[in-house]
């Protein structure tokens, strides 16, 4: 009696390790709630040669293209955008993921640069390409304003100082602007003494001007009610009827940016 209630037990562990053996379903692993800081990349790798697919895995729609398109102004080349295809494989970023072949490490160290708590994921892959996985609090560092020589701006006069347009747009130049002037501008009548408009590409060369440009404001084209549309990084310098009559561009070596507070990390780090 005792050798079958053995026996009966051995069957019964037996078949447990069986099952337990056979299941095919891994539970899922669980996301960090903040990644930890990666290291710095050993060198650094330019923008223009980095070939990336953008996953998108959180829950706004098109933000994968929205993405792409931020990266491209950074220079970076988009492969493929769409909704990230390990969604059942690998955990949703809260952040971003980053993932990257044995050929790429650097690469993706170098992206990380420029992505709050991004987390960083080697796979099998051999290229050097990597994969931009969007988690819902997924942000880019701002782009620092570019140096003078990269800067195009338009300027235009809409004041009854004649030649104004041409003035600044000299001053400008001597400093190493692409700087060129139109003609007075019939569509647009800012009641500022100057104002920069830009299209979001441009943002940082508009930021770049303002320094140059005492008592200017920014605004986005789309600000303007249509009276301005523009495409690309170029700006326009509108000259308002508040411009002093002896209104002077901000000499090179002072026109530095206004001390302003570091980003805080995001929510949950």
């Amino acid at each position: 009696m005792m050798r079958r209630t053995a026996s009966t037990a051995a069957v019964f562990v037996v078949a447990a390790g069986a099952l337990t053996g056979c299941s095919s379903d891994k539970p899922k692993q669980a996301a960090p709630t903040c990644p930890p800081g990666n290291p710095s990349p050993s060198r650094t790798v330019a923008w223009s040669s980095i070939y990336a697919n953008v996953y998108n895995a959180s829950d706004r729609s098109g933000e994968g293209a929205t993405v792409a398109k931020q990266l491209g102004w950074r220079g970076m080349h988009t492969l493929d955008v769409k909704n990230d295809p390990l969604s059942d494989d690998r955990p949703t970023p809260k952040f971003a993921e980053i993932r990257y072949g044995k050929n790429g490490r650097t690469i993706a160290l170098n992206v990380a640069k420029q992505i709050p708590h991004a987390n960083l994921y080697q796979d099998e892959r051999t290229d050097p390409t990597i994969d931009i996985v969007i988690g819902n609090k997924f942000s880019l560092t701002p782009r620092p304003p570019r140096a003078v020589k990269n800067v195009s701006v338009t300027v235009l006069n809409t004041t009854f100082m004649p030649g104004l347009a041409a003035d600044v747009a000299g001053q400008l130049g001597k400093q190493g602007f692409h700087a060129d002037a139109e003609a007075n501008d019939k569509a647009y009548y800012p009641d500022d003494s100057a104002v920069i408009v830009y299209d979001e590409e441009g943002l940082p060369d508009a930021q770049r001007l303002q320094m140059s440009i005492p008592g200017s404001r920014l605004l986005q084209d789309t600000q303007t009610k249509g009276a301005v549309d523009i495409k690309g990084s170029a700006v326009r310098l509108y000259l308002g009827s508040k411009w002093p009559t002896d209104g002077k561009v901000v000499p090179l070596s002072q026109a530095t940016a206004s001390p302003s507070a570091s980003p805080s990390a995001s929510g949950g780090c």
